[in-house]
C-alpha cells in the first residue's frame, strides 16, 4: 500500500479536485473523492452519507448551483486530520449565496478521505 505525504500540496490538490467536482457537477469525481468515506456530514448533527453512492446522491442538489467560487485555507493538520476554512460564493435557484465555513477531513494512509464534516454560516440574498 502506498503511503501519502499529507502535506499542504497534497491537501490543496485534494481540495482543488473537490472544487472541480462542485463547479463541473462531476459526480464520478465525487464518488472517487469519497470512495472510502464512512461519514459525510454537512452539520454537526446529521450524517448525510456513509459511502460514496450516498454522498453522490446528496451532491445531486448541486445541479442548481452556478457561478461557483471556492477559496480554501488550511487551518491546521493533526496526524491524518485536516481542518480547512473555506469561503464560497454561488448562485442557487436565482439567489446569491455566500458561505464561510470549516471542513474537517480525515484521510487514511493512502490519502483517501474516510470522513468529511462541514459546518458553515451562509448569507442568502435574492
Amino acid at each position: 500500500m502506498k503511503t501519502v505525504q499529507l502535506d499542504d500540496k497534497f491537501i490543496m490538490h485534494w481540495l482543488g479536485r473537490l472544487r472541480t467536482a462542485w463547479i463541473n457537477r462531476d459526480f464520478p469525481l465525487v464518488r472517487e473523492l469519497f470512495k472510502k468515506c464512512e461519514r459525510y456530514a454537512e452539520t454537526p448533527f446529521t450524517t448525510i452519507g456513509r459511502n460514496a453512492e450516498e454522498v453522490a446522491r446528496f451532491w445531486e442538489e448541486i445541479d442548481g448551483h452556478s457561478n461557483v467560487h471556492l477559496a480554501c485555507e488550511i487551518v491546521c493538520k493533526a496526524g491524518l486530520r485536516v481542518v480547512v476554512n473555506y469561503r464560497a460564493r454561488y448562485e442557487s435557484n436565482g439567489r446569491k449565496v455566500e458561505s464561510d465555513g470549516i471542513y474537517v477531513v480525515d484521510f487514511d494512509m493512502a490519502g483517501d478521505c474516510v470522513a468529511f464534516a462541514q459546518w458553515s454560516v451562509s448569507n442568502i440574498r435574492s
